[in-house]
């Protein structure tokens, strides 16, 4: 008996009404690049200023999109002109911020390698990122400074020489507390202003160029480094926009960022983003004023984790259910209603207007297109921020080493638990996994080890050539290592994890 399965196979796109940019060729450079002439008077990266005097933010203040095309062509050449050669390792240590992109971007456009470091991660972590990855230079911002210098000090890091400081947005007063600490090298601007004044072109890489080092979590052991290239990255975004974001390119939509940037699926639905002109507004660096940044901005797209999801679910859920029962009452019918029109693709204004406008409405009332990304949603709370918000979550199905693309569900489909069909040019199949009495041949559905092949599919681990053969079978198909269920006429993916069954 095979112990694998057919392949699944969804072919290249022929339908490019909602493109501009052919994938034949694709790299993150030139994404970065046309989307930043393209969509030149958009709003791109936001963020909110201190209020003077006072430690509050105010208002959104935007770059546009020719901005930041002058911002990474500025630090892009910074970074060549204090000796950063073609290929050399960037560690990125931040919440998420405008710098963080506009490094991001200009690494894209020189040929550089980004290393991803989260900014949560303890001092072991941390060194051991940047001592494996050999990276020469970091950028960190100003609360974690000390904490990299200490690292330096101690020798456990030789080869990191630059170490620039993201200096911008910080209160008045924090600028009058907070000297550079004597053994950082640079400010963000002092690279920004070395750019300037000696620009350079761009280095432009080849599809197969190394972009980045994405270090995985390490639950299991020592994390092991990702090599994603510039191919992996575009052709994930390629993908992903085809299936899961439905609006034409250029019309002005807001995402808020929150979601870590040194996590792949953060990093892609940038990329998506600015392949279809949005604005990307910046939380202030704390999760517990992520609502009053919501209120700010008004974003047209949220994406979250379930952890996020969930914690929304359960404050409207214990309200209503603490609320009397009359109000008990409008909820529900309202919710019903709703939610059957919703599974036909129909609006219900009454119940918007009843009940639902005014929870839409404290998160700025405009959100058109959610998305869940790390782990699958539990259904209930799946179908309860679909209704409420009436728009269906998009799910996708992912890891750092597929760039966070196997498969998507469709906004416009719902089929709620499943995290869709494979994306275009991503072939998945399982094997059976006999010692879980996993087999391709079950009925009425296939489970077994998902694999997968497509571009987004990474090159390898760095420095680790046994993980590498262990990732991939002898047909060249990574292995997920996730043991799924698998649905088929149409095909269709549902995760089942432990935590919820």
């Amino acid at each position: 008996m095979s112990l694998k399965g057919e392949i699944h196979l969804h072919h290249k796109t022929t339908d490019y009404s909602r493109q501009y940019l052919d994938p034949d060729g694709l790299t993150v450079h030139k994404m970065i690049r046309v989307s930043l002439k393209n969509f030149a008077n958009n709003d791109h990266l936001g963020f909110r200023k201190f209020i003077p005097g006072s430690d509050k933010r105010g208002d959104y203040v935007w770059l546009k999109y020719r901005d930041t095309d002058e911002a990474v062509t500025f630090f892009g050449s910074g970074l060549r002109h204090i000796g950063i050669n073609t290929q050399d390792k960037i560690a990125v240590m931040s919440k998420n911020c405008v710098e963080w992109n506009i490094t991001m971007y200009a690494i894209a456009c020189q040929s550089l390698v980004i290393v991803p470091v989260y900014d949560s991660y303890g001092a072991k972590e941390c060194e051991f990122i940047i001592q494996h990855s050999e990276s020469r230079a970091i950028v960190v911002s100003h609360d974690l400074l000390p904490f990299i210098i200490e690292i330096r000090e101690r020798g456990a890091v030789p080869l990191l020489e630059f170490i620039i400081v993201i200096d911008d947005h910080i209160s008045s007063k924090e600028k009058k507390k907070r000297k550079l600490p004597e053994g950082a090298t640079h400010l963000f601007s002092d690279i920004i202003a070395l750019g300037k004044a000696n620009p350079i072109p761009d280095t432009v890489p080849e599809q197969d160029t190394l972009f980045t080092i994405m270090y995985t979590s390490g639950t299991t052991g020592t994390p092991k480094g990702a090599l994603i290239s510039q191919k992996n990255v575009a052709m994930a975004t390629f993908v992903l926009q085809n299936r899961a974001y439905p609006m034409p390119p250029g019309e002005q939509h807001y995402l808020i960022c929150y979601l870590p940037l040194a996590h792949i699926f953060a990093m892609v639905m940038d990329y998506v983003m600015i392949q279809m002109g949005c604005g990307i507004g910046f939380f202030s660096g704390q999760i517990a004023n992520l609502t009053d940044d919501i209120a700010a901005l008004r974003p047209t797209i949220l994406p979250g984790v379930p952890r996020v999801f969930g914690k929304t679910y359960a404050k409207i859920y214990n309200q209503v259910q603490n609320s009397g029962w009359m109000k008990r009452s409008i909820f529900n019918m309202a919710y019903n209603a709703k939610l059957n029109n919703l599974k036909k693709g129909k609006q219900t204004p009454w119940a918007d207007k009843l009940v639902f406008n005014a929870i839409k409405e404290k998160f700025g009332g405009r959100i058109t297109l959610i998305y869940n990304g790390a782990a699958s949603l539990p259904p209930h709370i799946s179908e309860f921020i679909s209704t409420i918000f009436g728009t269906i979550v998009a799910e996708g199905y992912g890891l750092t080493e597929v760039a966070a693309s196997i498969s998507c569900s469709e906004v416009t489909h719902f089929d709620i638990g499943s995290i869709g069909k494979p994306l275009i040019e991503t072939e998945v199949r399982l094997e059976s996994i006999p010692e879980m009495d996993y087999y391709v041949t079950d009925k009425p559905y296939s489970r077994g080890e998902i694999l997968v092949k497509g571009p987004q599919v990474f090159k390898g681990y760095y420095k680790d050539e046994e993980a590498t053969r262990n990732a991939f079978d002898e047909e060249g198909y990574f292995r997920t290592v996730d043991d799924e269920r698998i649905y088929h006429a149409p095909l269709r993916l549902r995760i089942y994890r432990n935590i919820y069954l």
